[in-house]
């Protein structure tokens, strides 16, 4: 009944929601991934001279990157300082500069953080999970998550205990400090509800944390995490209600979900000119290879983690998230009841062939 509520002729995309996708392509051209950090920090500052109003940067960096040129660049420097040489030799100043700006250009994890906080809204992931050959520390630093914390009326204690989590993964503590928000993400597309529903919240240590579709929402209209309340059955964002029934968000889908505007990392990297629509726009960067997992929606079983996270941002702003009246319980045991009855009164009549035919009409219309 949820699903007749979709609307698949149509439908409106009033925000200027960028895709830039982390694909085969841009593998193929840039290299096997981790990207030296240099490279995402060459696309933070690309956007912004764009006019990109707010970043989404869903990629984990939860710890530095090792970087052994760099590595042997500091030893270096340490022995020069070292040595006696490099206080009583003049040009022993100049090295130093070259030096230290050899090691500014090698330190691709700096000139992210350099990046991030010259742009000022670039949001970045906590995760709960780690996935394979992903390493980091949970996270130390509560001070800076708690500054993503949302304010909530009338949570049940049960509710809170059923969406906690009792570790997270954030990004390492100077690019954490650096981001003005941080959102939690899933790696792992729910099957059961098809894309359906998404969580708009989680429980740490008693306190509610934003997804990060919900975290990039907020920063978008301005409202810091404490402007926005969590309730039972919906999250309100100022005079705007999103209907969330237990913290999870019913989503509304159009076929024009398809077709947001999507640039593959690489091209847009070395593209001569930006396209004009980067300015003012909210531009999501995040993984979007053929083989990874998929989400399963009326759309397409084709749905990236990328285009559902333009897809749950884009309800949360427009308000067109699916609201599922109080009554729809009572109209659905109502239906069954008619189809058990239905079947209990009409097959004994029926031939075994029409009967294996009723029944799986009657499963396709169900379910």
């Amino acid at each position: 009944m949820l699903e007749s509520r979709l609307n698949l002729k149509g439908g409106r995309s009033d925000q200027k929601i960028i895709l830039v996708g982390i694909d085969d392509r841009s593998i193929n051209i840039l290299g096997s991934w981790p990207w030296p950090r240099r490279l995402l920090a060459e696309m933070v500052d690309l956007l912004r001279r764009g006019g990109a109003s707010l970043i989404s940067l869903n990629v984990p960096l939860t710890e530095k990157q090792v970087d052994g040129s760099l590595e042997e660049l500091k030893k270096f420097k340490q022995k020069f300082e070292a040595h006696a040489l490099s206080t009583k030799d003049a040009g022993a100043a100049w090295i130093r500069e070259d030096l230290a700006r050899m090691e500014e250009i090698a330190d691709g994890d700096r000139q992210l953080v350099n990046a991030i906080r010259q742009h000022g809204n670039v949001i970045l992931p906590v995760m709960s999970t780690l996935e394979k050959g992903q390493r980091g520390s949970s996270t130390s630093d509560d001070l800076i998550l708690s500054r993503n914390f949302l304010a909530e009326r009338n949570i049940p204690p049960e509710l809170k205990e059923r969406i906690s989590v009792g570790r997270l993964f954030s990004p390492f503590p100077d690019l954490a400090q650096a981001a003005s928000g941080l959102g939690y993400v899933n790696r792992k597309p729910r099957e059961d509800a098809n894309g359906l529903d998404q969580r708009l919240v989680l429980s740490y240590k008693g306190c509610l944390l934003p997804s990060l579709p919900l975290r990039v929402a907020s920063a978008y209209m301005g409202l810091q995490p404490r402007q926005v309340v969590v309730e039972k059955r919906q999250i309100k964002l100022k005079a705007r209600s999103i209907p969330a029934a237990c913290g999870e968000i019913g989503i509304k889908f159009h076929k024009r979900m398809l077709f947001y505007p999507k640039y593959s990392f690489a091209d847009l990297l070395r593209a001569p000119k930006l396209p004009p629509l980067i300015a003012g726009s909210v531009v999501l960067i995040g993984f979007d290879f053929k083989e990874s997992e998929k989400y399963k929606t009326p759309l397409s079983r084709d749905i990236s983690d990328l285009q559902m996270t333009a897809c749950v941002l884009e309800n949360i702003l427009n308000g067109s998230a699916i609201k599922r009246p109080a009554y729809l319980s009572y109209v659905e045991i109502l239906a069954l009841l008619i189809i058990g009855a239905f079947a209990s009164l009409v097959f004994p009549r029926m031939s075994h062939f029409s009967r294996l035919v009723a029944h799986f009409a009657l499963v396709r219309v169900t379910f």
